[in-house]
């Protein structure tokens, strides 16, 4: 298990050194670089950080408050937040068996495939991963031993979960099942629920209450109307879970496959169960069945409220996966036990499997490792050729009393200064307020839902600046 823990951690640290920058990596880092220099997080336009959990930032911003780099920063939350999961997967997964083989197979199996690509982009979701599978772990083990402490230190991980993404609150509703499976006296099972609860609503509620205290209309941060229909967001989560078989980029086919050769596996085991075996399952194996339904339920509802990205690329329900790995894993492990015992060829088979999957996943860590290497060379909005691109090295240099940008995370992490964005397209002209001098920085990475150029300074006296590599510059003088 150590070495496994290890290889985790390596191969997060790996996948991290192409850190590929998004529009919510930049979110993230920006509010993480404002909570050191303002002590509180701002977003892009120097607001209130409300759109997202600040628990990534937050983490963030202690590992630079220690010394390290911010982008450095977000690497060391990838590989340990990688080697935690496989950790805690592993342990959780081995008390579920009594098999430290099953646990060596869930600890691979559940950082295999979408802990490792989260790392490689500064994400909440490698953090959330390691949080919600070290709750299930630690959770599971209080209720096997009765222990009110381990309790309580499942809910502040939930609680951290939760503040690091708001779908993370829904696992307060674990208290009721953990209130039945204590057993005991009513008030042995009232304590024991309010030792978990407690915490969460108390770490997992700051972030509520201060979005209130911004806007009492929005308790989960600004979310625009949801631009898909409930059968839509309901089709795209069918896609999402299946992709979870297999890695993000591979054809849509593969992961059609994969998934029903696991889901194949998954249902011969369950049904190779006895009666009383099935009984014992059901009270181990429920708990991550329990966190990744709860997650799913509250991320696809989330969907249909709002507009969330789109759950069919697999990233939003990313964290159903590990712990569906270490479900799975439990179960196809007792099923082979128990046949075992009754046929002799069970266990070379499945000492050969076993061999088989863990030399494929050695093989897989040697890949990203070689093909990614160890020093950081990042990617997408965080790569030098847009931070460093003509037109922001000329923005950086002008002085101007406001910044508009069609890619405000963009410019705000390279300029260091609030970026406002551009109002969305057909929502009318809005440089009416922005007073002479705005700089206009428009990238040829900008968002693809903000009005035109055009639109913007159509009926306004602009001077182009510069038509540079990376965008162009322009310069609102007067507006009628």
């Amino acid at each position: 298990m150590t070495v496994v823990v290890v290889v985790a951690g390596v191969v997060g640290w790996a996948a991290s050194a192409r850190l590929t920058g998004t529009p919510d990596s930049l979110d993230y880092l920006v509010a993480a670089r404002s909570w050191l220099a303002e002590g509180r997080p701002l977003d892009t336009a120097g607001r209130p950080f409300t759109q997202f959990a600040p628990g990534y930032p937050a983490a963030l911003a202690a590992l630079t408050w220690f010394g390290a780099e911010l982008l450095t920063a977000a690497r060391v939350v990838a590989a340990v937040a990688t080697a935690v999961t496989a950790f805690a997967a592993g342990r959780w997964a081995r008390r579920i068996t009594g098999s430290s083989r099953a646990g060596v197979v869930a600890a691979v199996a559940a950082v295999s495939i979408w802990p490792v690509w989260t790392a490689a982009h500064a994400w909440s979701e490698s953090l959330l991963i390691a949080l919600a599978v070290s709750a299930g772990a630690v959770l599971s083990a209080g209720v096997a031993r009765r222990s009110v402490p381990l309790v309580g230190a499942a809910g502040i991980l939930v609680g951290c979960a939760a503040a690091t993404r708001y779908a993370g609150l829904v696992f307060v509703l674990l208290a009721l099942p953990l209130s039945v499976q204590w057993g005991g006296t009513l008030r042995q099972r009232w304590l024991a629920a309010s030792v978990f609860v407690l915490p969460v609503l108390v770490i997992g509620g700051a972030p509520v209450v201060h979005n209130l205290t911004v806007d009492r209309s929005q308790p989960l941060g600004p979310r625009a109307p949801a631009d898909a229909s409930t059968l839509d967001v309901l089709m795209q989560a069918v896609t999402g879970v299946v992709k979870l078989a297999a890695p993000p980029d591979a054809p849509a086919l593969v992961g059609v496959v994969s998934f029903g050769i696991v889901a194949v596996v998954v249902a011969l085991a369950a049904r190779s169960l006895s009666a009383p075996q099935r009984s014992d399952l059901r009270r181990s194996a429920a708990l991550p069945v329990g966190f990744a339904g709860l997650y799913f339920v509250a991320t696809v509802a989330g969907a249909v409220g709002s507009r969330l990205d789109r759950l069919d690329d697999g990233r939003l329900l990313a964290p159903c996966g590990p712990l569906l790995a270490v479900a799975a894993v439990a179960l196809v492990s007792l099923a082979v036990g128990a046949l075992s015992e009754r046929t002799s060829g069970v266990r070379p088979a499945l000492r050969w499997t076993r061999l088989g999957l863990l030399a494929a996943a050695g093989a897989a860590a040697i890949n990203v490792v070689v093909s990614n290497g160890l020093a950081r060379r990042p990617q997408g909005l965080l790569s030098p050729a847009v931070v460093r691109s003509d037109v922001l090295q000329e923005a950086a240099a002008a002085d101007a009393p406001l910044v508009v940008s069609n890619s405000p995370g963009v410019v705000a992490w390279a300029l260091d200064r609030p970026v406002v964005t551009p109002p969305l397209r057909g929502a009318g002209r809005a440089a009416d307020g922005w007073p002479a001098g705005t700089l206009m920085v428009w990238m040829d990475v900008g968002l693809a839902d903000v009005a035109d150029l055009d639109d913007l300074t159509g009926a306004c006296d602009v001077d182009e600046r510069a038509d540079l590599a990376g965008g162009k510059l322009v310069v609102v003088n007067r507006c009628a």
